[in-house]
């Protein structure tokens, strides 16, 4: 999800955070492009090359980050619904 500018003011950071899940996004597009095979770890012949292996770490990082990066983002928007709760007046 694309930063607001009202979220921009409460957490900056979040304009860094969400282009760096892009760019990871594109990163993993990639190593798919470049190893089709990287979902099955091997070669269709059954051997499985340093370098698909290498990519398939990457990848499975990739997605371990961006799952991470939706936490962070869910706590955070968590925390700021409770400062916009206890900011209100009633």
């Amino acid at each position: 999800m694309i930063p607001r500018t009202e979220d921009l003011r409460d957490a900056p950071e979040l304009a860094v955070l969400h282009a760096l899940d892009a760019v990871l996004v594109l990163a993993a597009r990639a190593l798919r492009a470049q190893h089709p095979s990287i979902r099955h770890g091997y070669l269709p012949d059954g051997r499985s090359l340093p370098v698909l292996r290498a990519a398939a770490t990457a990848h499975d990082g990739i997605r371990e980050l961006r799952r991470e990066l939706r936490r962070y983002r869910a706590a955070l928007d968590a925390l700021l619904d409770d400062v916009d709760d206890d900011d209100a007046i009633f």
